[in-house]
């Protein structure tokens, strides 16, 4: 990821976006991250990787190569689940905390948000980002 060249057109970026969603569960707001990158496949929207496209296209390859370890999941810590929602996505992420350490993340999760989900009031929102919390991460929350 980190040698990855810069996209020269859609087509480029649509096959570094497929390659992120392998890394997912490693990437803190994905889909915010992102944002100005999604906007870039639009057919209406000029081809520009400049500015906010451009940083949005280094941050995740900076994101990968950080420290910013997962846990592995473990059945006898307790689970925390958060969900934050922005304008156009929700986020979700789903942590231990082990003792009284800080919060340890196993996963992270989000989505943008369809057309008519951006019209809607923000504590709407904030219940849609734990709906798909409780959904993306269910095989760790059913028991």
């Amino acid at each position: 990821m980190k040698n990855f060249r810069t996209p020269e057109n859609r087509k480029d970026l649509e096959v570094f976006l497929v390659m992120l969603d392998f890394y997912e569960r490693f990437l803190p707001n994905k889909s915010a991250v992102l944002e100005p990158l999604f906007q870039l496949l639009k057919k209406e929207v000029p081809w520009e990787l400049k500015g906010k496209h451009a940083k949005s296209f280094e941050v995740p390859k900076k994101l990968l190569m950080a420290h910013n370890v997962l846990i592995r999941y473990s059945i006898d810590l307790p689970l925390i689940l958060a969900g934050v929602a922005l304008a156009f996505c929700v986020t979700a992420v789903l942590a231990h905390k082990p003792s009284n350490e800080i919060k340890a993340p196993i996963a992270y999760g989000s989505r943008i948000l369809q057309k008519r989900e951006k019209t809607t009031h923000q504590l709407d929102k904030e219940a849609l980002a734990i709906s798909f919390g409780i959904k993306k991460f269910y095989q760790y929350l059913a028991d």
